[in-house]
């Protein structure tokens, strides 16, 4: 923190290592933190090189963390995931691994599992429309769309109880 001068700096620093510390942050939240505290460019340089030096921001921790929790808590899909981490700007790089951490059996129970509830909302339709909207339902979570038919094929080809 020698690099660090102003008092107003040493302020701003603090306040972003707070805000870095409460949970994993991509470099776009903190830039977005940085503008928010007036920082001046010399000053947002010299604070991300810090942080970037005593590993306040990770985005390799970030999208582990990130993939992680929108898979098995929100129940999203991979390509409901990968879309909001481009969104944050993360890089590439940074989430493929994290993806790899996803098991493929406990993904594809999620996503049974989803289907299935939801196909219990539509006692009044017709085969087609009852597909379809199970479709639909399963590419907006974010899946791909070879499981999800796969999937919704496997559903309803089972006699109703």
């Amino acid at each position: 923190m020698s690099n660090l001068d102003s008092s107003d700096e040493k302020l701003i620093l603090a306040k972003i290592m707070k805000f870095c510390a409460y949970r994993e942050r991509t470099w776009k939240e903190v830039d977005i933190k940085l503008k928010e505290c007036l920082a001046t460019d010399e000053i947002k340089q010299r604070i991300k090189t810090f942080l970037a030096d005593e590993n306040f921001v990770n985005e390799e921790r970030f999208s582990n963390a990130f993939v992680r929790g929108k898979s098995s808590i929100k129940k999203w899909g991979k390509i409901k995931i990968k879309s909001e981490l481009q969104r944050k700007r993360v890089n590439p790089e940074s989430f493929e691994e994290a993806f790899e951490s996803i098991d493929n059996h406990e993904y594809k129970e999620r996503l049974k599992g989803l289907l299935e509830t939801r196909n219990t909302k539509f006692k009044d339709e017709t085969g087609y429309d009852r597909k379809v909207k199970l479709v639909r339902y399963g590419m907006s979570k974010g899946y791909e769309s070879d499981i999800v038919w796969e999937l919704v094929n496997t559903i309803l080809a089972k006699p109703e109880e």
